[in-house]
């Protein structure tokens, strides 16, 4: 087991390898899969190989600098659903022990104890005061 591993070492080595663009379009590849389960298309098929295919090379790329841009603008692209997904990821976790409000002002994410009732709040990052009401 050893010589495999250290075999696949020494080839992907000066290779770019696995980055959150090629989560992304796995992700994608197995989402065509299923929906190609219901409906046999051979379009949709094309395009399943297509994104496999994709994701195998720039794996396998030794263009470093330019996978890593295209991880970038990908990353940048979809800031928003990943801290939203993060913040809602976060909320559910915590659902037990805090309640979030967001401030009316500067939208910031505020995590405070779990009590019942009416709370003033002052906002960490831009002193606005409001009121709340948290219900259990």
């Amino acid at each position: 087991m050893d010589k495999i591993r250290y075999a696949l070492t020494r080839f992907m080595a000066g290779r770019y390898g696995v980055d959150e663009l090629y989560k992304a379009s796995n992700a994608l590849c197995l989402v065509l899969i299923v929906v190609g389960a219901f409906f046999r298309s051979p379009i949709l098929s094309t395009v399943l190989w297509l994104f496999m295919l994709w994701s195998i090379f720039r794996s396998f790329s030794k263009n470093i600098e330019k996978r890593r841009r295209e991880n970038e603008k990908y990353l940048s692209l979809t800031k928003p659903a990943r801290k939203r997904l993060s913040r809602l990821e976060r909320r559910i976790k915590n659902i037990r022990a805090f309640r979030f409000r967001t401030c009316p002002r500067c939208k910031a994410f505020i995590q405070m104890p779990r009590a019942k009732g009416k709370r003033l709040i002052n906002c960490p990052r831009c002193h606005n005061e409001f009121e709340t009401r948290i219900i259990l």
